[in-house]
C-alpha cells in the first residue's frame, strides 16, 4: 500500500513538472511570436521616430506605447505617451502602426506595454528568449523595452 501510495504522488508530481514544464515551452512559442508580430513592424515604427528626430535633432527620450488586443488577436486600441516636447506627429504615427498588428489570438483581452528608445540612431528590435542581442557599442542608444507576460494567451500551432 505504501508503494503505491508512493507511486500515486511521485506520479503525479511527474505529470504535474511535466504539465509546467511543457506549459513554459508555450509561454516562449507564444512570446516568440508576439515579438516577431511587433518586430514585423519595426521599420515602419523607425520612420516615425526618424521623422520625429528630423524636426527635433536633439531628442533623446522615451515614449510609451500601450496596445490591447482583443480575442481575436486583432488591436482594440492603442496609445502612445511621452513628454518629448513637439510629439502632435510622433503619438499618431506610433499608433497607428500598432493599430495594424495581429496578434495570435489570445483568451480574453490583454494589454502590452513597450518603452520606446526616441533618439537619433535608436533602432526598433526585440530579442526573444533565447536571442542574444549584439554587444552595443558604447556610441548606441539603448533598444526598447519589452516585458512579456503570456497570461491569457492559448498557444495557437
Amino acid at each position: 500500500m505504501a508503494r503505491r501510495l508512493l507511486c500515486l504522488v511521485l506520479g503525479t508530481s511527474l505529470l504535474a513538472s511535466s504539465a509546467l514544464a511543457e506549459e513554459a515551452q508555450d509561454d516562449k512559442a507564444v512570446q516568440k511570436k508576439v515579438i516577431a508580430v511587433l518586430n514585423g513592424k519595426g521599420a515602419q515604427i523607425d520612420q516615425c521616430v526618424d521623422r520625429y528626430v528630423d524636426e527635433f535633432p536633439a531628442a533623446d527620450g522615451t515614449l510609451t506605447l500601450t496596445i490591447k488586443v482583443g480575442k481575436e488577436g486583432a488591436v482594440t486600441d492603442a496609445s502612445v505617451d511621452t513628454k518629448l516636447g513637439g510629439a502632435r506627429n510622433l503619438r499618431p504615427c506610433v499608433a497607428g502602426v500598432a493599430k495594424g498588428y495581429e496578434f495570435p489570438p489570445p483568451s480574453k483581452e490583454v494589454s502590452l506595454t513597450l518603452t520606446l528608445v526616441v533618439k537619433k540612431g535608436a533602432k526598433f528590435r526585440l530579442y526573444g528568449p533565447g536571442e542574444t542581442p549584439p554587444a552595443p557599442k558604447p556610441s548606441d542608444p539603448p533598444g526598447p523595452v519589452f516585458n512579456f507576460m503570456p497570461f491569457g494567451w492559448n498557444v495557437q500551432n
